[in-house]
């Protein structure tokens, strides 16, 4: 390719590195202007910057709001709207304009032609201003038309948090599953737990309600012996238990008077008695109450008392009582136990998690209850199983309440996830940051090493502004690319986009359209590349890379870099009478963390 010198340096500088390549890979139609009421009149003049941030790609771009030339606004009214994509190929229309006109600014009318940088984590963004032709008062930037070089930068908030959201509900997920099979584990224990206790019924048969299983008793025998005064011997039984009335019971009677009384609770909590008396030795009398008829009825009961009496002697009595009706291994542990497994078998760690405080406790209480001597050697075994599962217990324990801390944590993080609100917010210079009351245009900005470096259409020629800065521009007092440079720039040169090469001699790089105008119209356009060392002295490429002869094709256009070399384009194409954005590239791969931002070193 050859290249054009467009001011007097050393032809060594040229070392070979050109811009210019072929776009071989049509994209089509990437923004739909119908897709949003926002931009049904069209899109214009896109630029796009890649969002470090939010790993995003940020478009954005102008479109008019309302055609109305009310206010002196010739032109009607512009605003600069923005969209953005995952992978700048499929974009969402934001529905709000980032800069709109207002009245009393310098883009009262038209805020157009953006430019955007990404440095520092914000947007910096340029625009064409128009105010109209109706100014009042003498505002800072004059009465002009053409305002200037407006500036604003744009806070961005956009990233999506869906992924995020999915990969906390995973933790989330993956702890509570971790619990629920450390809850089921313990079912199993607890299973084989109830197993072994009930098979050693027997060491529990007949306890006190107090004891923390209670066994099955098949018989209880009751004595009492009374000298001159009343004795009784009490069963208090954990489980109902069912006797016959006996007909009499065994007493040895030496006394002027005795009597023997037999008396219970049945488990309805009704008290009854049968009494047998003696005179002298011999029999006096036998009563029970209503309904009771000894050798008989059957009673079920709480508890059983023998109560001996005597007077002027002795009185011993006895009998035993068989039980009548079928008893199992229950109550109390057991019973607790049985509440625990439905929610271990679910598993419901929450409820697994209310219930372990007071099976922890039935366990202590097992624990020492098998531990008072004498101890039969199945109960040994049973203690050690007891000390086993209340260790599990307490470990579970100490695992829910882990797991609901960092779960808790997590959720938290989530919440505030779900509660992040994507934003835009804009904060726009009042005033411009270059003023010029001529017909201009099409700013493109870069950030070379800490220089902000504008090039814009003032036409029919391309200026340089510089900044140390984004917001305050000095104009150079000459173009520094000139129309007639090229045959297919003849008449204009403009739309720059300033990009970094990456090279070593000819760092800056950027992007230019022209166009040829014969006969009173413009019969061809083109657009190509040129190079430079500082941004003050170009290499405009003499060939264009791609011409066109559409007045609808390539309106305005956007060029972007990654860290290969490859090239991206946005470009405007005029589709029945409305402008939408195309897309053109040199590579179908486009890693997004390698997208350059326009800050040069």
């Amino acid at each position: 390719m050859v290249y054009s010198l467009l001011v007097e340096v050393p032809m060594l500088l040229w070392s070979g590195v050109a811009l210019a390549s072929v776009f071989t890979h049509d994209q089509g139609r990437v923004l739909d202007p119908a897709s949003n009421p926002l931009t049904v009149n069209g899109i214009g003049a896109p630029t796009v910057a890649y969002d470090e941030d939010d790993d995003l790609f940020v478009m954005f771009f102008e479109t008019q709001i309302d055609p109305s030339t009310a206010d002196g606004c010739s032109v009607g009214h512009w605003a600069i709207g923005a969209a953005s994509s995952p992978d700048g190929v499929t974009w969402t229309i934001w529905d709000d304009p980032v800069v709109a006109p207002t009245p009393g600014t310098p883009y009262a009318c038209v805020a157009a032609h953006p430019a955007v940088v990404f440095d520092g984590g914000v947007f910096h963004l340029w625009f064409k201003a128009e105010q109209g032709n109706a100014v009042a008062g003498s505002p800072p930037w004059g009465t002009a038309n053409y305002a200037g070089v407006g500036y604003a930068t744009v806070d961005v908030a956009l990233d999506d948090k869906t992924a995020d959201i999915a990969a906390i509900d995973a933790q989330i997920t993956a702890l509570q599953d971790t619990l629920d099979a450390q809850v089921l584990d313990y079912d199993t224990s607890l299973a084989q737990y109830d197993t072994d206790v009930r098979g050693q019924g027997d060491e529990f048969a007949c306890v006190s309600p107090s004891a923390p299983v209670c066994g099955p008793c098949s018989s209880v025998s009751l004595s009492a012996s009374a000298s001159n005064n009343t004795v009784t011997d009490t069963r208090t039984f954990c489980q109902g238990y069912a006797f016959t009335v006996p007909t009499d019971v065994t007493s040895t009677p030496s006394a002027l008077y005795s009597s023997a009384t037999l008396s219970w609770t049945t488990t309805g909590g009704t008290p009854q008695t049968c009494t047998w008396s003696w005179l002298v030795g011999v029999p006096f009398s036998t009563t029970c109450s209503a309904g009771i008829t000894r050798g008989t009825s059957s009673v079920t009961v709480s508890t059983v008392a023998l109560q001996s009496y005597a007077f002027i002697g002795t009185q011993a009595s006895s009998v035993t009582l068989p039980a009548t009706n079928a008893q199992g291994v229950s109550g109390g542990l057991l019973d607790y136990l049985t509440t625990l497994q439905v929610q271990t078998a679910i598993p419901d760690a929450d409820a697994v998690s209310g219930l372990l405080p007071g099976w922890i406790s039935q366990l202590q209480s097992m624990e020492t209850w098998l531990s008072t001597p004498p101890v039969t050697p199945d109960e040994s075994l049973l203690l050690v199983e007891t000390q086993a599962v209340l260790a599990d217990a307490q470990a579970l324990q100490l695992a829910i309440s882990d797991t609901a801390t960092e779960v808790a944590a997590l959720q938290a993080e989530r919440d505030v996830l779900a509660a992040y609100t994507q934003t835009v917010d804009a904060t726009v210079l009042n005033g411009v940051a270059l003023a010029i009351d001529t017909t201009f245009g099409y700013p493109s900005v870069a950030k070379l090493g800490s220089t902000w470096v504008m090039l814009f259409q003032d036409y029919p020629d391309l200026y340089r502004a510089t900044a140390s800065s984004p917001d305050a521009f000095t104009l150079d007092a000459n173009p520094v690319i000139t129309a007639g440079t090229v045959s297919w720039a003849s008449t204009e040169v403009y739309e720059p986009s300033m990009l970094c090469t990456g090279d070593l001699l000819l760092p800056y790089g950027t992007w230019v359209a022209g166009r040829r105008r014969l006969g009173g119209s413009f019969s061809l356009g083109g657009a190509s590349d040129a190079s430079s060392s500082n941004g003050i002295d170009w290499f405009l490429n003499l060939t264009a890379d791609f011409l066109w002869a559409n007045v609808d094709s390539y309106r305005h256009f956007d060029v972007i870099t990654d860290d290969r070399g490859e090239l991206r384009m946005y470009y405007v194409q005029r589709v029945g009478g409305v402008n939408e954005v195309h897309l053109k590239s040199t590579t179908t791969i486009w890693p997004s963390t390698g997208t350059a931002n326009r800050v040069c070193p």
